[in-house]
């Protein structure tokens, strides 16, 4: 019995010693999330988003800048949750102060806030990891499957094409190529209907997965929903808003920009520098450290001029 009461002793000591850590964890995480200042155009409106992961109430403690979350309707408190995005809208120039609380009652930081009348930007050249999660599941084209009597055939030829996103596996919404390929396993062979976005419409195609050589039922399509690589920070303005590349990301395979709906900056060691000719960009090389610690900020938009979005205080270090 002792020695069973030593057990639950330290049992219990080593749950509040996690609980504990894991609060700590969470509080600087969230403290890292908020910047400390921010800065507006006087009489503009600028748009925010702290992807907290607990619910945290937004208030001004002045009429000179006013608050607005998805409602757009201007507030001296909002209430926020995770990426949510909210926006500021700066009147007479000056520094005042908007206050942060979770769940409304603990307090987790002061904001200032600078109204001014230039915004600035700080020139960078910093490299930078990147990594892209694409709008759905892309299409890079078909291939011919050998079937399990033997014969190849290739029932996506003329029904899926490259540059295509699919969307839904007979209505069930596809975010991966792994849930693309477990809803083809389990469709059993049966007929289907595809909801693919082709050039900016959604269309819906029909299609009958073919079982392979090996038992797995497959599309005879090559997928693929990220992509990664190595590029450089061209700005960060002073609400860490950046701007990257100079160039969209485009797929190496098809040709065209890849339709992304998330995306991250990571940190990365340089191993290698191909420099540039006429025609022929130059060429960075080099290892992405993937994680937590290694994030550095967020991408927001992929367009033919370059990527942007928005540091963290990680990347500010």
């Amino acid at each position: 019995m002792k020695g069973k009461s030593i057990f639950y002793r330290w049992l219990g000591r080593i749950f509040w010693l996690s609980a504990v850590a894991v609060t700590g964890y969470t509080w600087y995480y969230m403290d890292q999330a908020v910047p400390d200042r921010v800065s507006i155009i006087e009489n503009e409106e600028e748009e925010f988003s702290f992807g907290l992961p607990l619910k945290a109430t937004i208030s001004s403690g002045s009429q000179e800048v006013a608050l607005a979350n998805e409602s757009n309707i201007p507030a001296d408190q909002i209430t926020i949750s995770g990426r949510d995005h909210f926006s500021m809208f700066g009147g007479e120039k000056g520094s005042y102060q908007v206050g942060l609380k979770l769940f409304g009652v603990i307090k987790l930081k002061d904001i200032q806030v600078d109204v001014v009348d230039t915004r600035y930007a700080v020139p960078c050249g910093s490299p930078i990891g990147i990594y892209l999660k694409s709008d759905g599941v892309m299409v890079i084209g078909t291939g011919r499957i050998t079937g399990s009597d033997g014969m190849e055939v290739e029932p996506a030829y003329g029904i899926l094409k490259s540059g295509d996103y699919i969307e839904a596996f007979n209505g069930k919404p596809m975010n991966t190529k792994e849930d693309l390929i477990r809803a083809v396993s389990e469709s059993g062979g049966q007929d289907c209907v595809l909801q693919v976005r082709r050039e900016g419409e959604d269309v819906d195609v029909s299609l009958k997965p073919v079982q392979g050589a090996d038992g797995q039922y497959k599309l005879g399509a090559w997928v693929r929903d990220d992509t990664q690589g190595i590029g450089t920070i061209t700005y960060v303005d002073m609400n860490g808003r950046f701007g990257a590349l100079g160039h969209g990301i485009s797929d190496s395979d098809t040709g065209d920009l890849v339709e992304s709906s998330e995306g991250a900056l990571y940190s990365t060691e340089i191993m290698g520098i191909e420099k540039g000719s006429m025609g022929k960009p130059g060429l960075l090389s080099g290892v992405i450290y993937y994680g937590p610690q290694s994030h550095m900020g967020d991408i927001e938009k992929n367009t033919n001029e370059g990527i942007f979005g928005t540091v963290n205080q990680q990347f500010k270090k």
